[in-house]
């Protein structure tokens, strides 16, 4: 079967550049399905063997291996206050559409919540990606200067049609004007040209912050896509669970 890049996108995470999806081995199938148009698209487990590892893909989600562990389900049983976000971040996973920010001062707990929510995401076969936001800068930056194993464009790619992007600690570093730049780009990308796919963000900046260093990210913020939960009356997450 064919991919929906057609081959043209060496970086592309279903077919790695060929243009067809593998067999698989279970039942002889296609073992991942493309849906989507453009830079949209998603890819779910083969429905006879359910085979749903992204690793086995050579697909990096970008997850520590202590995060990998991470399920709503115990974090919820130990935090119960989390429950209302912890379903938004399903039923914006569930709906292949909209974002969510989160913001707080202190504490691990939005970066957990993030691993849960590619954990999920993967778990129900969408391509899902956890990211720090100063390590997607610098490979922005190092891939504009053509010391990056993937190009600029490729990356942008990747990273404006996976299914589900996961951004901790965003806004810190730098900000420079490519920087602002690459991130506008990434991110109209995803809302505008791509429907609101769903996208993730934990930051420790106050709206002041978003208004004066990137009033168009600002703006979209407050659209009726976006849900916002402040994070700072939870406690600490770490050593908990």
């Amino acid at each position: 079967m064919n991919c929906y890049c057609n081959g043209l996108d060496d970086s592309c995470p279903l077919c790695q550049g060929t243009g067809q999806l593998s067999g698989c081995e279970t039942c002889g199938g296609v073992r991942w399905v493309a849906e989507g148009v453009d830079n949209e698209y998603e890819a779910r487990p083969c429905p006879r063997c359910a085979f749903k590892s992204l690793p086995d893909l050579g697909i990096d989600i970008g997850l520590t291996q202590e995060m990998v562990g991470w399920t709503f389900a115990n974090m919820i049983q130990a935090y119960p206050e989390l429950l209302e976000i912890a379903e938004a971040i399903k039923k914006m996973i569930e709906r292949r559409r909209g974002w969510i920010v989160m913001t707080t001062h202190s504490g691990p707990g939005k970066s957990y919540l993030l691993a849960c929510a590619v954990n999920a995401a993967v778990e129900g076969g969408v391509i899902a990606k956890y990211t720090q936001f100063t390590a997607l800068m610098t490979d922005f930056i190092e891939s504009r200067r053509s010391r990056h194993k993937k190009s600029y464009p490729a990356l942008m790619r990747e990273h404006t049609g996976v299914g589900l992007l996961a951004l901790d600690e965003f806004g810190e570093g730098n900000l420079s004007s490519f920087i602002l730049a690459s991130f506008r780009e990434l991110l109209v990308g995803r809302s505008d040209t791509a429907g609101w796919s769903p996208t993730m963000f934990a930051t420790n900046k106050d709206p002041a912050f978003f208004k004066r260093e990137m009033p168009w990210l600002h703006d979209r913020f407050h659209d009726k896509e976006v849900q916002r939960y402040n994070l700072a009356t939870v406690p600490s997450l770490r050593g908990r669970l």
